[in-house]
């Protein structure tokens, strides 16, 4: 038996010692090269023919929308779940027939997030927009209601119902700030996450694998 033991587990690797029958025997992993799978980058898509992968063949880059539906959602529910930083490789395995259309179908993806991730920038400076001018709206209507109670106060005397009117007004004009304040602070934020998971798909690696040793489904 071993007369005392010591383990040590660092981060990435193990190292541990013993002694037995007076001598002390070290056994140190720490060079051993252990994968880390939280930084696979790796996004993998099967098809059985081009078709399945692109809408329609890519002649011209001012065509919008080139993937198909379904490959774009499984692509972007893949790229979601990587790491963030981390450089993205998108893996097609294609029949041997599509040999040489893999430069449109890198070309197809790349073009395809180029969209839409000019399509997210638009609706972040939309939303913006539109909650400058509903804060503008709703300051207005705010300033409104605060004159009309104030206008309310000389025309009535300071009775229960009268300040219940009053409060009621002041409520209502902070009410529209509420529209507003959801716009700036919140709607803006999902479509700049979209657009910087989309322009890290756009500059992603895209190769084809092609024949019958395509991996399985």
């Amino acid at each position: 038996m071993f007369n005392d033991c010591e383990i040590l587990f660092p981060e990435k690797y193990l190292s541990f010692s013993f002694r037995d029958s007076g001598v002390k025997h070290n056994y140190d992993f720490s060079r051993l090269n252990v994968p880390d799978m939280s930084k696979s980058s790796d996004i993998i898509l099967y098809a059985d023919n081009v078709n399945q992968i692109l809408l329609k063949p890519v002649t011209s880059l001012y065509q919008k929308r080139v993937l198909n539906e379904d490959v774009e959602e499984s692509i972007v529910e893949q790229a979601s779940l990587l790491p963030r930083h981390a450089p993205i490789t998108v893996t097609v395995y294609l029949p041997a027939s599509a040999k040489y259309r893999e430069e449109e179908i890198a070309t197809a993806v790349h073009h395809h997030f180029t969209f839409l991730e000019k399509k997210s920038k638009t609706q972040i400076k939309q939303v913006l927009q539109h909650g400058g001018r509903s804060l503008i709206i709703g300051f207005a209507f705010l300033t409104f209601m605060v004159l009309l109670s104030e206008a309310g106060r000389s025309l009535f005397s300071m009775g229960g119902l009268f300040v219940t009117i009053r409060e009621s007004l002041a409520i209502l004009g902070w009410v529209a700030f509420w529209r507003p304040a959801e716009l700036l602070l919140y709607d803006w934020y999902p479509f700049k996450r979209n657009a910087k998971l989309f322009d890290r798909l756009k500059r992603s690696k895209v190769q084809i694998i092609t024949g019958n040793n395509t991996g399985s489904k």
